[in-house]
């Protein structure tokens, strides 16, 4: 029987699926065998191996030829390195992070929010050998890092709501907040003084301090913030950077067009 044109497109959309899934295992695992992938993803091998096989012709995977297993290549990091630099945001926050970067002497971090997790999508690295480990693509949690609550602070609480619906916040120390109903209430906090702390929510020994990015349409696109360490983050240092954060949060907003209301 000849495939109707809607079939055609059903395949395709399948095909763009499976491969999407291959290119998003490798990302978590590093490396995988076919076995392992047609396993976990629920696809026959041949079908794994032929997506494989294209991914590979086209540059986007590798085979290792010692144990014959997959890995991404570094071609999808050269596509998103040039998205990247197509991004007004990073462009314009990056003098203004650069300046707040050299005034603390601590990491900045930019990200974006992706559901109920955070991307960083550009760093600056502290001056200190003892500092924040990060990377640009690495995500986070948002409900108990100090950029995440920045951003969740100005989502709609229907949002809140679907994000965390099972009522389950995972606790990465003894400081995360778990109780949705004390996130909201620390969200509408946040909202109120314009900036976010995490006082080691996320990892121990870790602070951050983190303010939104507004757009002209007013509406919350990123958050950055200022990690360290909290041997040298105190409480005094903490008020200070709250004070830096705030102006260069109102900075990079102002140049993206955003207009506070009189």
């Amino acid at each position: 029987m000849k495939k109707s044109a809607n079939d055609n497109k059903v395949a395709g959309l399948q095909s763009v699926i499976r491969t999407f899934e291959i290119v998003e295992y490798l990302a978590q695992n590093n490396e995988a065998g076919i076995t392992e992938l047609s396993n976990d993803l629920g696809q026959s091998k041949s079908t794994t191996y032929r997506f494989l096989s294209t991914l590979k012709s086209l540059g986007y995977v590798r085979q290792n030829r010692k144990n014959d297993k997959y890995t991404l290549s570094h071609r999808l990091f050269e596509i998103s390195s040039k998205a990247m630099g197509h991004n007004d945001t990073i462009t314009v926050a990056r003098p203004i992070l650069e300046q707040l970067a050299n005034e603390s002497c601590e990491s900045v971090h930019l990200s974006v929010l992706e559901r109920n997790t955070i991307v960083y999508i550009d760093k600056i690295d502290s001056a200190y050998s003892l500092r924040m480990f990060s990377h640009i693509g690495r995500s986070a949690p948002a409900h108990c890092t100090a950029m995440g609550k920045a951003l969740l602070a100005y989502q709609p609480e229907s949002f809140i709501d679907e994000l965390f619906s099972n009522g389950e916040l995972r606790a990465y120390t003894a400081n995360t907040i778990t109780d949705k109903d004390k996130l909201k209430k620390s969200l509408t906090q946040i909202r109120r003084r314009g900036v976010a702390v995490d006082n080691e929510e996320y990892e121990d020994g870790l602070k951050c301090v983190a303010a939104p990015i507004r757009d002209y349409n007013s509406g919350v696109i990123a958050s950055f913030c200022v990690a360290g360490p909290s041997i040298r983050l105190r409480q005094s240092v903490i008020k200070r950077l709250k004070e830096q954060v705030a102006q260069a949060s109102e900075e990079i907003s102002r140049r993206l067009g955003f207009r506070a209301r009189a």
